[in-house]
This record gives C-alpha cells, sequence and structure tokens, in this order.
C-alpha cells in the first residue's frame, strides 16, 4: 500500500501498475479528497470530535471517525507523522497516472456502493472481501485448538470473542476493566490477550470465571464457530470484514488509522454493532463493555449481519461482483502483458 515509487519505477519501464488499497473505500475516499481542496476543514476542526465534514460522495462525517493519521499526525512532531507525509505521496503518485490510476480495493460492491460510484477519480475495481483460506489461517502459529473443543460445549450465539489485533498490548488497568466488563457480563468469553501482557493477566486470573484466555487462535475459524454471538474488536480492516462474512455483529473499539472509519461503516451504514466509548482517560470501562454487549447481543444487529453475510458470499462467488472484476483485472493484465 505505502509505496509510492513503485507506480513511477513501473511507468519508467512500461510495465502496467495497479494499487492495492487494503482499507475500505471509504477511507480511500476521504484521503482523496483531503489531499485535493478539503485538508483546511479538517484542519480547523481537528479538535472538535463532533464537527462534521462534508465531502463529495460521502455522508456527513464527524472528525472522530475520520483516519487518524489526518487528525492527529500532520504536525511533523506526531510519531506517526511519517505515515502522513507517506500517504500524500502516495496520492500524489496517483494523480500522475494516466489516464487514470487503478486501485483494487479490498471491499465488495454491495458492502459501499455509494462511495465506490463516487471515486470517479479512479479507475476502483473492488475484488474483496479478501479471506485467509482455511488451510493458510494458522500458518504462522501452532494451533492445539483446545479454545474450538472450549467452543463446541457452549450454546449457539452465546460466546464473547475478543480480540484487539496483533499490535495492540493493553496496560494493567485497560486490561482489569475489560474482564470486568466481560465477567459481569455473565456470558461465556474467548478472549485473545497477547503474550506480552503475561504479567497483567497473572494478577487477573483469578477472577476468570466465565471465559478463556488465549494467546493467538484462528480467528475465521473462531468467528465461523455457532457459538460465537459478538465480536469485541479493534476494527482493524480484516477482522472487520472477517465478522461481515461470518456474519458475527460487533462491539467496535477503535483506536488509530482507519479503524475509526471502520467502526463508523459497522455502526452507522450496515448497522451490525456499537462503537465502545472510552473514557476521557482512553480506557474502555467494565459498565461500558457490558452496556455494549447487551445493546448488540439483545438488538436487531443479527438481522442485519445475517443479510450482509449473504450479501457477501454472493460478491465473491462465482459471477458475483468481486468475482466478475477480479476477473476483469486479470484479463486486462495479460492483454497488456501480450
Amino acid at each position: 500500500m505505502l509505496l509510492p515509487w513503485a507506480a513511477d519505477v513501473a511507468r519508467d519501464r512500461g510495465v502496467p501498475s495497479a494499487l492495492y488499497w487494503i482499507q475500505p473505500a471509504a477511507v480511500l475516499a476521504v484521503y482523496y479528497h483531503y489531499f485535493h481542496g478539503h485538508a483546511g476543514v479538517v484542519a480547523d476542526h481537528r479538535h472538535d470530535p463532533s464537527f462534521l465534514v462534508r465531502l463529495p460522495g460521502l455522508p456527513p462525517l464527524a472528525v472522530r471517525d475520520f483516519p487518524s493519521f489526518i487528525t492527529d499526525s500532520t504536525d511533523p512532531s506526531d510519531f506517526f507523522h511519517s505515515i502522513y507525509t507517506t500517504t500524500r505521496e502516495l496520492f500524489d503518485a496517483l494523480d500522475r497516472e494516466t489516464p487514470k490510476a487503478t486501485v483494487i480495493v479490498n471491499t465488495c460492491h454491495e458492502l459501499e456502493p455509494a462511495t465506490l460510484a463516487a471515486l470517479g477519480a479512479y479507475d476502483v475495481l473492488p475484488i474483496g472481501p479478501v479471506l485467509p483460506a482455511g488451510n493458510e489461517a494458522g500458518l504462522f502459529k501452532q494451533d492445539d485448538a483446545k479454545y474450538i473443543e472450549w467452543l463446541d460445549d457452549k450454546p449457539a450465539d452465546s460466546v464473547v470473542y475478543v480480540s484487539f489485533g496483533s499490535l495492540a498490548r493493553m496496560a494493567k488497568e485497560q486490561l482489569d476493566e475489560l474482564l470486568q466488563g466481560l465477567e459481569g457480563s455473565g456470558r461465556p468469553y474467548l478472549c485473545v490477550v497477547r503474550k506480552d501482557n503475561k504479567a497483567e493477566l497473572a494478577e487477573a486470573e483469578a477472577r476468570i470465571k466465565n471465559g478463556m484466555v488465549v494467546e493467538w487462535c484462528d480467528q475465521v475459524r473462531v468467528l465461523s464457530h455457532a457459538a460465537v454471538g459478538c465480536f469485541v474488536t479493534h476494527c482493524g480492516w480484516n477482522s472487520s470484514l472477517e465478522a461481515v462474512a461470518c456474519g458475527v455483529p460487533m462491539v467496535c473499539v477503535p483506536q488509530m488509522s482507519d479503524q475509526r472509519m471502520n467502526a463508523w461503516l459497522v455502526e452507522c451504514e450496515w448497522r451490525i454493532g456499537a462503537r465502545a466509548e472510552v473514557g476521557s482517560d482512553g480506557v474502555l470501562r467494565a459498565a461500558e463493555v457490558r452496556r455494549r454487549l447487551e445493546e448488540v447481543m439483545q438488538g436487531d444487529a443479527w438481522v442485519a449481519a445475517a443479510e450482509w453475510k449473504r450479501a457477501v458470499v454472493e460478491a465473491l462467488g462465482k459471477g458475483g461482483s468481486s468475482d466478475h472484476n477480479l476477473r476483469a483485472f486479470m484479463e486486462c493484465i495479460t492483454s497488456d502483458v501480450q
């Protein structure tokens, strides 16, 4: 994704190129408009999370839903400023493509039809969701699948699955609040806690009565299990797509990058989950965990989740929208080579 020089190299050598965009089309659209005349309004209101920004082809978006790199990382002193700079260079590179840059997006027409239709600046091909094959999900980790045996003993739609991705290490206070909220919900839960949180977890283990904690699991396998009824997630795009493809509602706890916009899609556009609110100290409290779990698991998010699952399955199936786009792209590439 963040290799802006690659397109220039390909052009210089007469090789066709395409950008593979691994985030939603909505994030692509936000970045495009930000770097094409709308940076000022975002900068002017970056400290007002509720301020609504109106961008072409998108519904009004609150500043809090924008990618963090354009609200928090534009200052050179910010730790992630280099990512902001590289992203800007990437869109500059797309502008140099003639007649239009080709962008392959890890989404499908059914999930983001209006946004995809409004991205006229590029030749956009949605080919997703791109999901791990069953024999690839555990490629780099030994999987003893004890958690699957644990899930097998639980009633359908009863288990809360919790994972905040491979990059997130939780502070002790946050881990304590999370586990307290999960226990307080009275529901069985499977929680992924990184190995480097082992010390914090050891202090909390005595309080774990209803759940199972693991260092790693095959996420698609878990989300596909009949016992799983909700996914508490950081809303990374891969995790969000996997939940949609498996028909599992979500409690969203976004942290950075595209995660805030992914949570907006889940809650406001697809209506298959709810965004949990953290305190002014950035900590998700136990009461909020319980409240959002109750809201999602007792509400009608399951109905919408099942409908989106069907839509995604059709898009990926033979003759579906994503299948058609991927085949068309491959035909275009092979014809250019010939």
